[in-house]
């Protein structure tokens, strides 16, 4: 495994921990810059919370770019916004439980 394969891999890794140990908005903010396919990817986990509900994929349009659409936990929705480039450039929560 080549050191890029290697340190996504942690990062994914640690990115799952972090989501359930920082404020939703702490967690959102250090995915600002980061392709939103690596995201994808870390949501996608078999161990993810959007996984273990059984969460299918959503997005929609917004001011010439997306917004992807993942439950981060119980009533705790965060809206990705994603420029056309792929990066994420902002984001929204939405729910009682995203303190």
């Amino acid at each position: 495994m080549d050191i890029s394969k290697l340190t996504l891999a942690v990062v994914l890794a640690l990115a799952g921990c972090i989501s359930q140990i920082l404020p939703i908005n702490e967690y959102a903010k250090g995915w600002i810059g980061a392709p939103i396919e690596d995201l994808i990817t870390a949501a996608h986990r078999p161990q993810s919370y959007p996984s273990r509900i059984g969460w299918k994929d959503q997005q929609y349009k917004l001011d010439g770019g997306l917004v992807y659409v993942f439950p981060e936990r119980e009533d705790c929705v965060v809206h990705w916004h994603v420029n056309q480039g792929g990066i994420i450039v902002g984001y929204h929560t939405e729910g009682g439980h995203c303190d």
